[in-house]
């Protein structure tokens, strides 16, 4: 970094929030956002690099981006894996898809169907048997239990 840009960096350190702001202004063009201080002078110090030295051009961006894919990094956080690649596996605890089991609850007959992905009943699907049976039931219930698939 080259003198002009350590003394800039140095005046927002200094400067007060309604100082950031009034930058803000100047340097991004919009109005600022309800950021604290330190993560307005985050983005002004990053602006400021980006005056003076220049921007990310937008193949580095992209291969940036295709870098992170590939490693399927997120590139909101740096360090979650992104779910790609094979599908998630069905739970492990429930029985092999096409499973049918009958419940009578209030007088009506449900039954369960398990799914590759959830459950069906009476074709309506849900995520699992417990989301299922408190729908039914009207409060929580444990929905290995409440449909009686063995464990």
């Amino acid at each position: 970094m080259n003198d002009k840009v350590l003394v800039a960096l140095a005046e927002l350190e200094k400067s007060s929030t309604e100082d950031l702001k009034i930058r803000w202004v100047e340097l991004m063009g919009t109005e600022p956002p309800a950021y604290s201080r330190s993560h307005l002078i985050r983005r002004l110090s990053y602006r400021v690099q980006e005056l003076m030295h220049g921007a990310v051009s937008e193949v580095l961006r992209g291969q940036l981006h295709r870098a992170l894919e590939e490693q399927r990094v997120d590139p909101l956080d740096g360090f979650t894996f992104l779910q790609k690649g094979k599908p998630e596996q069905q739970k492990r605890w429930l029985p092999p898809a096409g499973t049918k089991y009958k419940r009578v609850h209030k007088g009506q007959e449900y039954t369960l169907t398990i799914l590759d992905r959830g459950v069906d009943v009476n074709g309506k699907k849900y995520l699992s048997p417990s989301a299922a049976a408190s729908v039914i039931a009207g409060n929580r219930k444990n929905g290995r239990k409440w449909w009686g698939i063995p464990t």
